[in-house]
């Protein structure tokens, strides 16, 4: 997963091949909100290796109070969460001013033979 390039105080463009330092890395402020527990921490496992702070949430209370504690630059939001979910969170994100890039993205459990006998 690749996160929008921002921005680099002082260093120009921050995409690959067009910034003076290519060592420069550009970090961002990460929400994940996702009922699926494994989902959600792997995610941010991946993230995190890659240099950005992140934040889980598994329920909408939790995603709020990320939002106004937190104020991810990125937010990525299950659609299918119990509560409110993915879309109504990022209205509320919207709602709050708070300037995320937000995407949400609807998991599908996996379906086995393995998973119908547990």
């Amino acid at each position: 997963m690749r996160l929008p390039i921002g921005m680099v105080s002082g260093a120009g463009d921050a995409r690959p091949g067009n910034s003076p330092d290519e060592d420069t890395v550009v970090t961002r402020r990460v929400l994940i909100a996702d009922d699926n527990h494994d989902s959600a921490d792997s995610l941010a496992m991946l993230l995190r290796m890659e240099g950005h702070d992140v934040r889980v949430a598994h329920d909408d209370p939790q995603a709020l109070a990320a939002v106004a504690s937190f104020k991810p630059e990125v937010a990525l939001l299950d659609i299918g969460m119990p509560g409110l979910n993915g879309y109504e969170v990022a209205q509320k994100i919207r709602e709050a001013d708070v300037e995320a890039t937000v995407k949400t993205r609807r998991a599908r459990a996996l379906r086995s033979p393995f998973h119908k006998t547990r």
